[in-house]
């Protein structure tokens, strides 16, 4: 057989149309716009991962409850964070936060693990969908991270019924449920909403560590920029914090079991000037 003639503008033409649907998805991946939601926001943990550079989030907004935890908040340095001094849930209340502004502070007093459970604060919960939705109304893919100590249970059921979970890009869950007794058979009920939905969610226990250690490992995997050795050495550093507390940031990361001791030793002094037994 011969050889079928291809005219040379047909190579041309078909290069070309190669080349603009390169640039067209650049061009909508350049515009694709991302929020970081962060449910539970404590002292920043999470939200120190989401101002990864290589991420790219056009705004990450930190919902917490507690004023202690809101005046940490407040210092970390970033145009893209909003700060929202509350927490969510079914429907609009106001509830007593156990343990306020410490580690594994909850609504729910039987919760177990509450630092210091004293220590408590009357604070303003809203509903998860009313409040939630608008961003995954603004923006093209929205991410969403809960770590509230047994409240991801509320405000999962908000969400599951106003049909908002599917929408989301990936959700991020702590079952903080299981360390509260009334909570534990609900989790397998969400679990099945999740799945209906077709909800895209990842469950922190399934990661070799949890906490800021399980959300770093989540995100990893949506990166969307080239490492800048410039930006990248601000972040590393902690350039969005203030000196006294970006010391104590990098020490936590670069020598984990030396902050471990100094967190106990903190305690430790806490107990002594409150009187308290150190046993």
């Amino acid at each position: 057989m011969g050889r079928r003639f291809e005219p040379v503008w047909a190579h041309t033409y078909l290069y070309v149309y190669k080349q603009m649907i390169i640039w067209l998805y650049q061009l909508y991946d350049c515009y694709m716009t991302r929020v970081f939601l962060d449910v539970g926001a404590h002292f920043g943990e999470s939200i120190f991962k989401a101002l990864d550079p290589r991420l790219d989030f056009n705004m990450i907004v930190g919902f917490e409850p507690s004023s202690k935890a809101v005046e940490r908040l407040y210092k970390i340095k970033s145009q893209a964070l909003i700060i929202k001094q509350f927490g969510l849930g079914e429907s609009n209340s106001q509830l007593d936060l156990f343990g306020a502004g410490y580690l594994g502070g909850s609504v729910y007093k039987t919760k177990i693990g509450i630092s210091r459970p004293e220590v408590t604060e009357t604070i303003e919960i809203k509903d998860a969908a009313t409040i939630l939705k608008p961003y995954l109304e603004s923006f093209d893919e929205c991410f969403l991270k809960l770590n509230c100590e047994g409240s991801e249970i509320a405000v999962l059921k908000a969400l599951g019924e106003a049909n908002l979970l599917g929408r989301f890009k990936s959700i991020y869950i702590d079952w903080d449920a299981r360390k509260v007794p009334q909570l534990k058979d609900e989790i397998p009920k969400i679990m099945m909403v999740l799945d209906k939905s077709d909800a895209k969610y990842v469950n922190a226990h399934d990661f070799e560590k949890t906490g800021w250690h399980g959300v770093e490992t989540w995100l990893s995997a949506f990166k969307v920029k080239k490492r800048n050795i410039l930006t990248h050495l601000n972040y590393q550093t902690f350039s969005f914090l203030p000196i006294q507390i970006r010391y104590l940031e990098i020490i936590k990361k670069k020598f984990p079991r030396v902050a471990s001791k100094l967190v106990k030793l903190k305690i430790w002094w806490r107990n002594v000037q409150n009187g308290q037994s150190l046993a």
